[in-house]
């Protein structure tokens, strides 16, 4: 099914998607990199709840990184893949 998705696109069409998909994924890293230094440095002061929010944000940044690279790359390549 694999083969078939990726030799049912044009190589630049499936690359796009990617590149696409790499740049959101830079974007998503930057913000998580200010949230755990944040959490980090919360820690280190011992306040807990704002660990605790940093953690939601940091779970909060991986459900965005997931419904992101589905929206963004796996859709378009399934949606490819049941036109043929």
């Amino acid at each position: 099914m694999v083969a078939d998705a990726y030799n049912s696109y044009d190589g630049e069409e499936i690359v796009a998607l990617g590149y696409a998909n790499l740049i959101h994924e830079q974007a998503i890293q930057a913000k998580e990199k200010s949230v755990r230094d944040e959490e980090v440095a919360a820690n280190r002061r011992g306040d807990k709840a704002k660990v605790t929010e940093m953690r939601r944000a940091l779970g909060s940044l991986n459900r965005e990184r997931n419904e992101a690279y589905v929206r963004e790359f796996l859709t378009p390549l399934m949606a490819n893949l049941a036109k043929l």
